[in-house]
């Protein structure tokens, strides 16, 4: 019985040693496990945080891109430096120039053990004129209009034009929806109506008038002047001389006079309107751009005469969402952005440079001349300057 009690002892305490060893060997499995876990997080939010650091390191580049300035002295967009306690290293090939147009920018981010890069695409964002005409809802061209282009950087209309009555044949026209054509107009160019348009009627076009393969669609200016209105427009003939002006509207009548002298920044809160002999003239040297906020937009009259015969000479950028009308015989040189505007040209006059409305609509004998230098000029790019075509995320360490 002794021994028995002994031998059921012994037993007993050699399933507590095992039963303990287990146990301790699964706690040990337990804290590997959960060491293993905390590792891998800690790896994951290391990583996260070294991805972090490579992106500050390619927005870094991008703001020097866009603003042309070098924030240490080792070349644009080329920098290296801390952040929220990770490192990040940047380089742009080719090196920038301010003619440049196309760059790769690596940008490499580190956190502790953790490393990861971005390797991106950065261009250049097109002009906003790329065609004569566009408009998201409707082109309408009734009588006798017709649609060519011509590069002014070459040249003047006149000395570009062929036998044929046109010059080159580069002056498109396009919409989200449709585009009607009266039976004497011609685009001498493509027609491009929207993925689900077509181009009806039987005026010439000369180029492709296949569908685009989708909508394109213009942001609104946004109206924010820098500068307090001065309120109403002065009376009599006026001459802005180089600066920045604001008034609440402009309403020229009779054979008033607005002369634009140098380089002029007009910001116009509400009507704009010129009727009977009135016109804006803008002198030899000057240019002017006019910002508009809402109400008309109602040119007619002798209108605005550019008499540096330069479409970029003139830009108007309105966020109306009115009528825009320009109505009469005298030729316009400038480029009209109006995305959210009904525009109505009627009349004889011959328009050089490009527009962009909500719907646009010319009735009369008068001709669009696509400017085809339009589509490098700096100064009608959309902003931000640069854009990211593509990326991918690549080894890279700084």
């Amino acid at each position: 019985m002794i021994g028995d009690e002994r031998a059921e002892r012994g037993h007993a305490l050699l399933m507590t040693i095992v039963v303990a060893i287990a146990i301790a060997g699964l706690g040990t499995s337990l804290l590997s496990v959960a060491s293993m876990e905390h590792n891998a997080v800690q790896g994951t939010l290391q990583r996260e945080r070294a991805q972090e650091a490579a992106e500050s390191g390619l927005d870094l580049a991008l703001f020097e891109l866009e603003n042309e300035i070098d924030l240490g002295t080792d070349g644009i967009g080329v920098a290296s430096g801390q952040i929220n306690g990770g490192r990040y290293a940047i380089a742009i090939d080719p090196p920038f120039t301010p003619a440049g147009k196309l760059y790769t920018v690596r940008a490499a981010g580190r956190f502790e053990s953790e490393r990861s890069g971005i390797e991106a695409v950065v261009g250049e964002r097109p002009s906003f004129f790329l065609k004569g005409v566009f408009s998201e809802t409707e082109v309408n061209l009734n009588g006798n209009f017709a649609v060519d282009s011509y590069d002014s950087s070459k040249g003047t209309y006149a000395s570009q034009l062929t036998g044929g009555g046109f010059a080159r044949a580069n002056g498109g026209v396009g919409c989200n929806q449709d585009i009607t054509l009266g039976p004497n107009t011609a685009i001498h160019g493509d027609a491009t109506p929207g993925p689900d348009g077509q181009v009806i009627g039987s005026g010439l076009v000369s180029g492709s008038t296949a569908p685009a393969p989708a909508e394109f669609h213009f942001a609104p200016p946004v109206y924010d002047p820098p500068i307090p209105s001065a309120g109403g427009f002065p009376g009599g003939n006026v001459t802005l001389t180089p600066g920045s002006y604001r008034y609440a509207s402009v309403s020229l009548a009779g054979n008033r006079k607005l002369s634009i002298q140098g380089q002029v920044t007009l910001y116009v809160d509400g009507d704009f309107k010129t009727a009977g002999n009135a016109q804006v003239v803008i002198l030899p040297g000057g240019a002017l751009i006019l910002h508009h906020g809402s109400g008309a937009f109602q040119v007619g009259g002798n209108g605005i005469i550019n008499q540096t015969e330069t479409p970029l000479d003139v830009q108007i950028y309105s966020a109306t969402t009115a009528d825009f009308k320009m109505h009469g015989n005298g030729g316009f040189y400038g480029v009209v952005y109006a995305p959210r505007a009904g525009l109505d040209v009627v009349g004889n006059g011959d328009l050089y440079g490009a527009v962009i409305a909500m719907a646009a609509k010319f009735t009369g004998n008068g001709k669009i001349h696509y400017d085809e230098a339009l589509a490098s000029a700096a100064l009608l790019r959309a902003r931000p300057r640069f854009e990211v075509r593509m990326w991918r995320e690549s080894a890279l360490a700084p």
